[in-house]
């Protein structure tokens, strides 16, 4: 679920945070990174402005994102193109 007023009025996606250790240790024995998928998790930048995103590989090496990891090149430049025309009620 994107963060932001807009797809909280209008999206009927669902996001859920569970802050369990040990719900994290048992879905991770479920499969493999590639049947759960990408996890990662928020966090305040050290500029205390952006976010990051955290995400921890199952070798045990944490990677930090300034934008979401699965975003290409492309898709940054399209949103970047399009959000002066959309309206600022939206956002």
């Amino acid at each position: 679920m994107s963060l932001d007023a807009r797809s909280a009025r209008l999206n009927t996606e669902l996001g859920m945070v569970i802050d369990s250790p040990e719900l994290e240790a048992m879905l991770r024995k479920l499969g493999t990174e590639e049947v759960i998928g990408t996890a990662y998790h928020l966090r305040l930048a050290p500029d205390a402005e952006t976010t990051e995103r955290v995400e921890t590989g199952t070798d045990g090496t944490t990677n930090f994102y300034t934008s979401d990891p699965g975003d290409s090149f492309w898709m940054r430049l399209k949103r970047s193109l399009l959000s002066p025309f959309v309206d600022d009620e939206a956002l």
